[in-house]
């Protein structure tokens, strides 16, 4: 499959540069915006119109003229045509510090320049690999949507989710019990922190939207530090972190926490704000390592802890 890239970049030396080191990667289909104002327009973002073209992955440099890379991705997203979208943001090694607000836009990852060829083409390969699993899950819930009515599985039991599209428990499982499976730095267990009171006061589907929103943000999460994903129960979902250190970990949930942040899910009577609790069970290399299943274990009760209070 030919994966189609849109690099969003004011200086045309870098716009060279990148051009020349993607097509050694055999990334030959790419077109060029020379601002975050020009990318919208392609996209048919702004000024809105249907007509956009459409992309695989794009590259947005963070330091522009006019609207800046953060406030081209936000803008991006916001268009639900593209919030599963792989954006990967180009920063300077010295402004790292904007990483996490463009996390917070909702970029999935982030190249540095000067440019390093390998880590350019690295990215890029987690990048169209994150686009792969999103589309495939797309598909696994139309077809889901699409099945008879009397062959539908509407608990977390089966091999994915029907609402969050995730992997199940039994998929959970056996991953935990693989030894061919690497041991994550990190495992977290994400929850609705009201998801029981809103459930027993307003019904499942309350909870379904909610648990979505949270697997879409979970989605778009910077590509190759989570390769594992799983819907554990009704209202928790698993999240596997590979690489990462606890510094990171917060950034991510604090990405994460973020994006659902605003979300009200409507009931018959009025909208409910949502937030999470969320659980960690860390395996660092100064501490004994513990089996997957004690992490998991781990990040279940102290999610609950947090939720208690």
């Amino acid at each position: 499959m030919v994966m189609r890239i849109l690099v969003v970049d004011d200086s045309e030396d870098a716009r060279d540069i990148l051009s020349a080191a993607l097509a050694i990667g055999g990334y030959e289909d790419v077109d060029y915006a020379e601002s975050g104002e020009n990318a919208l327009s392609m996209l048919g973002v702004e000024p809105r119109n249907t007509a956009g073209q459409h992309f695989d992955v794009i590259l947005i440099d963070v330091i522009m003229p006019g609207l800046n890379g953060i406030e081209t991705c936000a803008k991006i997203r916001s268009d639900a045509r593209y919030q599963d979208t792989p954006i990967l943001m180009v920063t300077s090694i010295n402004d790292s510090g904007s990483l996490s607000h463009a996390f917070i836009a909702g970029a999935t990852d982030y190249v540095t320049k000067p440019f390093n060829r390998t880590e350019l083409l690295a990215r890029m390969r987690s990048a169209c690999r994150l686009k792969g699993e999103v589309d495939r899950r797309h598909a696994r819930e139309a077809d889901t949507k699409s099945a008879p009515a009397g062959n539908e599985q509407t608990g977390p039991s089966q091999t994915f989710h029907p609402i969050t599209g995730l992997f199940g428990p039994s998929i959970l499982e056996t991953w935990l019990r693989s030894d061919a499976a690497p041991m994550p730095s990190c495992i977290l267990a994400v929850a609705i922190r009201n998801g029981k009171r809103l459930r027993s006061v307003h019904g499942s589907k309350h909870v379904e939207v909610g648990m979505k929103t949270i697997s879409d943000a979970l989605g778009r999460l910077p590509a190759g530090l989570t390769d594992f994903c799983a819907h554990y129960d009704d209202d928790i979902l698993i999240v596997c972190l590979h690489g990462t250190s606890a510094r990171q970990d917060a950034a991510l949930i604090s990405a994460i926490a973020e994006r659902v942040r605003r979300l009200e899910i409507q009931t018959a009577e009025s909208a409910v704000e949502t937030t999470l609790s969320v659980g960690i069970g860390e395996a660092r290399p100064e501490g004994e390592i513990p089996s997957k299943h004690s992490l998991v274990s781990t990040a279940i009760e102290r999610m609950e802890l947090v939720r208690s209070r």
